[in-house]
């Protein structure tokens, strides 16, 4: 009978304990960052759920939208491929959708 081999995990670097407890991780020579701005309400919204996106800066409403599960799986796979976020993906195909109405 053999002997189980022992398996111990091992200590993780500085780097991935900063990243752990939350440090900004360091850019790379040459790479400068943008500081990351939080969604900010706009005031201009009567339900409380517009907000000015990020980065962008784009205004956004939030709505919540069930969809089948195969449906969801789609819409991401779409979105990775198409390097977009699934409600930019859906907002692009209401946008066409409405159009063609």
């Amino acid at each position: 009978m053999k002997t189980p081999t022992k398996v111990t995990p091992r200590r993780p670097s500085g780097a991935a304990r900063a990243f752990v407890a939350g440090a900004p991780s360091k850019p790379e020579p040459g790479e400068e960052r943008e500081p990351v701005k939080k969604a900010k309400k706009v005031a201009a919204s009567r339900r409380g759920n517009v907000r000015e996106r990020g980065r962008t800066g784009e205004v956004v409403a939030q709505m919540t939208v069930y969809l089948p599960p195969e449906l969801e799986k789609q819409l991401r796979i779409e979105a990775v491929t198409r390097e977009m976020r699934p409600s930019d993906l859906i907002a692009a195909a209401l946008k066409e959708f409405f159009k063609n109405s």
